[in-house]
């Protein structure tokens, strides 16, 4: 039996798009039937499909749509932690690290969940860390260009990532 190549390749990039279309659908419905049972809305549903198909962007203003719209939500954290990820996933660290320390303000019911934001943080941390163009965070860092200053700088960011991991393992040993 013979195939064409072009005929193959294009054959590929349709059952792809039939592959996440079909991905997007049980994506929704499944975001919809967890909206049904915890009263939450669509923008949160929307949020959480679009980050499993990696549409981080997206799913970003879909998370802060909500968070807007649903200021007193209890769950609230969760999209605030699912926020925070989208942001480390593309890249951006700062944002990643804001939306974890907002989720961590807010009522976290779970070892398990604080645990898991305190993992984030900490991941984030070390991005920030690895990131030499990532002047944004720097709260409570001041930016240097002396070496004994930007070993400080080290020092405190991985303290802060230990303290954050050492959290982590706190929360889910409790």
């Amino acid at each position: 039996m013979k195939f064409k190549l072009k005929s193959f390749q294009k054959a590929v990039k349709y059952l792809s798009f039939i592959i996440l279309s079909f991905a997007l659908i049980l994506c929704l419905q499944f975001a919809v039937g967890s909206q049904e049972r915890e009263g939450s809305s669509n923008e949160y549903a929307l949020g959480y499909a679009f980050s499993l198909l990696h549409e981080y962007q997206s799913a970003i203003k879909n998370y802060e749509a909500y968070i807007k719209s649903h200021p007193n939500s209890a769950k609230q954290y969760i999209a605030l932690n699912n926020q925070g990820n989208a942001y480390y996933y593309l890249g951006d660290f700062a944002r990643a690290i804001a939306a974890y320390e907002t989720a961590l303000e807010a009522a976290v019911p779970s070892d398990a969940e604080q645990a898991i934001i305190h993992y984030n943080l900490a991941n984030s941390l070390m991005g920030v860390e690895q990131d030499s163009d990532s002047e944004e965070y720097s709260p409570t860092i001041p930016s240097s260009t002396n070496a004994s200053e930007e070993f400080d700088y080290r020092s405190l960011v991985e303290e802060k990532v230990i303290k954050q991991y050492q959290k982590a393992v706190d929360w889910s040993l409790d």
